[in-house]
């Protein structure tokens, strides 16, 4: 089964998001810092969280764009141009969702940033 050049861009874009080759080098470089004692876990784990928090702006920014582009006006509205309210109210709620989601995981980012700094 093939699949269509949509999903093939989608894929693709995923992966480089998710499996950026310097945010791999960076991480295994602060492995090898611990490994040699330069860091501490402490720091490697901030590493983890800042390339994790980077990954999930990169998904939700990316997310938001992929929404809108295949939910264009055109799209939006019905077989008669009158604007379908319940798509936009749905995506309008997904929207907010991902918003939450990114707040929450500031929150929880600047709450290990603020703990690493009392210890």
């Amino acid at each position: 089964m093939s699949i269509s050049p949509n999903e093939e861009i989608l894929t693709k874009t995923l992966e480089r998001m998710l499996f950026n080759e310097q945010d791999f080098t960076l991480l295994r470089g602060a492995i090898e810092d611990l490994a040699s004692r330069k860091i501490i876990a402490k720091e490697l784990r901030g590493l983890i969280v800042d390339l994790r928090l980077k990954i999930f702006k990169e998904l939700k920014e990316f997310f938001i764009f992929y929404i809108k582009e295949k939910h264009s006006p055109k799209v939006l509205s019905d077989s008669h141009g009158h604007p379908d309210v319940a798509l936009i109210e749905e995506l309008s709620e997904k929207n907010d969702l991902l918003e939450q989601l990114g707040q929450r995981m500031d929150a929880i980012y600047n709450n290990l940033k603020s703990k690493e700094s009392l210890e």
